[in-house]
């Protein structure tokens, strides 16, 4: 029987599962990497997509496997000029596809890679609603594990954009869509059911417990 394949986005996650790359990670990062680890000793095949340093895909000993992002382009002084390749062709085909079929194709072809039954994404951005797309076009799990408690507060609802000027109604779709939500504390639990009235798993923040 073939394994059940797991996709986790931590696109900051490079740092936690490849402390080589000597580059920063925060607690939703390092939650992912224990999940991650937990799950393929269970048996799932699992995956992980970072930013694209322009670093190869890697497998770990554990045969977890971390994947660039094909078009999303990571900072620092990781960059190359494959990376920059890359950027400069997504900004072309932003340009000359967007919003057609070829260039959605480009930004989700991880995933169309990877084909996995089940999506886990670590944070609540507007850019994170086409991983909710792929999952429904395609008919796989989406999974939203909140990262903090300002993605599940009404002030942070309240508002059209947020601090970095995106908009949030892209950030409550990606909620609203989730099949499943994985919270933190008793806070987000309470929050997402008033302002979203849907159900949560609440697994406690491994740094605080």
């Amino acid at each position: 029987m073939a394994k059940k394949k797991i996709c986790i986005f931590a696109l900051d996650g490079f740092g936690a599962y490849y402390p080589k790359s000597n580059l920063p990670f925060g607690g939703a990062e390092f939650r992912s990497s224990i999940i991650a680890q937990g799950l393929s000793r269970k048996g799932f095949d699992v995956s992980i997509v970072v930013y694209n340093y322009g670093q190869p895909i890697i497998t770990l000993p554990s045969g977890i496997k971390i994947y660039p992002h094909n078009y999303l382009f990571g900072g620092g002084s990781k960059k190359s000029w494959k990376n920059k390749c890359s950027y400069y062709v997504n900004r072309l085909m932003k340009l000359y596809y967007n919003p057609g079929r070829f260039y959605n194709w480009w930004k989700q072809k991880v995933l169309y890679d990877i084909s996995p039954d089940y999506i886990f994404n670590f944070e609540v951005l507007p850019r994170t609603v086409e991983l909710v797309a792929f999952a429904k076009a395609n008919k796989k799990k989406y999974f939203q594990f909140i990262a903090n408690d300002e993605e599940v507060s009404s002030e942070f609802y309240t508002q059209q954009v947020n601090k970095f000027g995106r908009e949030l109604s892209l950030s409550r779709q990606v909620i609203t869509a989730a099949d499943k939500i994985f919270v933190q504390n008793k806070i987000q639990q309470v929050n997402t059911k008033k302002i979203f009235d849907k159900e949560t798993v609440l697994i406690k923040n491994p740094i605080n417990t």
